[in-house]
């Protein structure tokens, strides 16, 4: 069912479990009596030194009677399902429903799983997103394919902002948005190894940060459109979102801040709300030199200064995929209560633009906020939360048109469904292809088509891709040899694709990327594994680390294109490689930035990179007509 009309997107429930407590409530009576959940911890499982971090006691989540049908599942799980559970003890949302949709958010899911893998054996299927998302989903009988949105530390916005959407343009009648990301030896040494962990609590903002704090944490979101369902005497609605990629590095932030502040501003005007009317900015506040000087310089491009400025991480750390999601809910809590919390550990204000950081709690008129993220990637998120705008309706979705199509899988290279060989300038043929021939199996480079001496590299990827790259690519691009496996097959596929095409034609925040992989970053994450098994001496890389993050590619593609438009990685089931946008929820999502005029064309596809096993399937569309 598609509405055209306009369409409310009310909070219907949440639950927040911290360090803070195991219900929304308790971490609200925490924040407003200003108590941290940031503790130092001696864990030689978790990091071989004394660390600071926010740590969940799941010793409460495993004495609710819940517990006893949880066995089965894994710790995040088992979170997931206890959070969701409290979630909809306030609401009046059916979670078995066919117009309920499950949406999941999370950087590394079960990643301490990734400890017993053993080289040569099957990974466990828990460690896939999209299997644990399907089992969370599945214990309530839910046979909706549950969506999972990795987008690194933005996902909890992003997963909110898909949710709006997709409600608005009626494909469901309710989301459930759920995210969590769990302390883990994995993550921590990795952002140990980019020396960006502070040893004090995080000061967000303030003259003398160091660095950030780790927190872990779940949270759930029941979104609505049917005011019936909504939670609260007076109704909290979801009223605009946007995203953007900053196009400049994978690691390090926009140096203008022009993008998040991009974010924002399509955020607002979706809202219909301008500047002015913004009581307050829940931002991403990690504490780190470059992050809070980039927000700084946002808020300032979208004129916000004036606005209290808001960081929860000094409450319970970075929980990652967690914490866009668990900071929205107490944005929401903050206008049902009309209360701006302060920005713990701020003293003395340290980044370039003079920014109105909160400095105390206290009562206030709060109508409308706006929640960000920035994570690694160069993406950037925006979310509206209000009690007095719906924001504005969607146009009416409408088929996509393919542009061009490119596909590299093991049995080689075809753009448009034609041959393709290596060195060539073009493809024999460059006619667009229309739905019948879609269904087409394409002709296929094979490997020893190649102008490559077959035995020197034996059908090796890694020679293969560096030869598919070179071909196309006249100038030498140093990044390309730094990429891991997958962001290497991303970008040669993309390079493919856009080969012949004008980008100059449009301005950058027109252009947008919507991609899709199964195994995540599985494969760079085993390497890191390794690095860390290492104990002696024990020295993770950050070269390494900074690629476990599926959205890395989009960042990678981003930067060599210089393309800032929407960005929304997920992680889906495995493909069909002679498909075009197989999956639904990949041509659902590009047809709803189509529909809310995001881009003029778009970047979509299938991405996938596990073991020396890979498919990539790239299509450039428009919206038709």
């Amino acid at each position: 069912m598609e509405h055209t009309g306009q369409i409310s997107v009310f909070a219907a429930g949440d639950n927040i479990i911290s360090s803070l407590g195991i219900n929304t409530a308790e971490n609200m009576e925490n924040i407003l009596a200003e108590k941290s959940g940031l503790r130092m911890m001696d864990d030689k499982s978790l990091y071989v030194e004394p660390f600071l971090a926010s740590p969940i006691d799941f010793a409460r989540i495993e004495a609710q009677p819940l517990f006893n049908k949880l066995k089965d599942y894994h710790k995040l799980e088992q979170l997931m399902i206890a959070s969701v559970t409290d979630a909809l003890a306030h609401s009046k949302v059916d979670p078995s429903s066919r117009r309920t949709l499950f949406i999941l958010s999370s950087t590394k899911g079960n990643i301490d799983l990734l400890k017993q893998a053993q080289p040569g054996q099957e990974l466990d299927e828990r460690l896939f997103l999209d299997k644990m998302a399907r089992k969370v989903s599945r214990f309530w009988h839910n046979i909706n394919e549950p969506m999972v949105v990795c987008n690194a530390c933005i996902s909890g916005v992003l997963a909110s902002v898909v949710a709006l959407h997709m409600l608005k343009a009626g494909m469901y009648d309710n989301i459930i948005v759920v995210g969590g990301d769990l302390l883990s030896e994995f993550v921590i040494s990795g952002f140990e190894s980019f020396q960006s962990v502070s040893k004090n609590p995080c000061k967000p903002y303030d003259k003398n940060r160091d660095g950030l704090s780790m927190g872990e944490g779940v949270g759930t979101l029941i979104l609505t459109t049917d005011p019936d369902k909504a939670a609260g005497s007076k109704p909290v609605m979801l009223a605009g979102g946007a995203s953007s990629n900053d196009a400049n590095h994978i690691s390090g932030p926009s140096r203008t801040g022009e993008e998040l502040a991009m974010a924002m501003s399509d955020a607002l005007k979706e809202a219909g709300l301008s500047a002015e009317q913004v009581d307050m900015i829940d931002a991403h506040g990690t504490a780190t030199v470059y992050n809070d000087e980039m927000e700084s310089k946002a808020i300032g491009v979208a004129g916000l200064t004036a606005a209290p400025l808001l960081s929860l991480k000094g409450y319970f750390g970075h929980t990652l995929g967690a914490s866009g999601l668990i900071e929205t809910i107490v944005c929401i809590e903050a206008i049902r209560r009309q209360m701006i919390p302060r920005t713990l550990n701020f003293e003395e204000l340290g980044v370039p633009v003079a920014v109105n950081v909160s400095t105390s709690t206290h009562k206030a008129s709060v109508h409308n906020i706006v929640k960000t993220a920035s994570g690694f990637g160069g993406c950037n998120a925006a979310l509206i939360i209000s009690d007095v705008t719906p924001g504005a309706p969607l146009d009416k979705l409408s088929e996509v048109e393919i542009l061009s199509q490119v596909i590299i899988s093991q049995a080689g290279i075809c753009i448009n469904g034609k041959e393709l060989k290596i060195g060539d300038e073009k493809p024999k043929n460059t006619e667009k292809i229309d739905k019948t021939e879609r269904k087409e199996k394409p002709a296929l480079i094979k490997l020893e088509d190649l102008p490559l001496d077959i035995d020197k590299f034996g059908g090796d990827y890694g020679t293969f891709i560096r030869a598919a790259f070179k071909s196309i690519v006249s100038e030498p691009y140093i990044k390309f040899g730094k990429m891991d496996d997958l962001c290497r097959l991303a970008v040669t596929t993309a390079e493919y694709l856009l080969k012949d095409v004008d980008l100059s034609q449009y301005n950058p925040r027109d252009i947008a990327l919507v991609l899709g992989c199964h195994a995540s970053s599985l494969d760079t994450d085993l390497r890191h594994q390794a690095i860390i098994n290492v104990k002696e001496p024990y020295q993770p890389s950050p070269a390494v680390f900074v690629y476990t993050l599926a959205n890395i590619m989009q960042g990678e593609i981003c930067i060599r294109h210089k393309i800032k438009g929407e960005n929304i990685c997920i992680i889906m089931d495995e493909n069909e490689e002679d498909s075009f946008i197989s999956q639904d929820q990949l041509q659902q999502l590009t047809q709803l930035i189509f529909a809310r005029k995001r881009a003029k064309v778009c970047i979509t596809g299938y991405v996938d990179f596990l073991q020396g096993k890979y498919l990539s399937t790239l299509s450039l569309v428009k919206r038709k007509n």
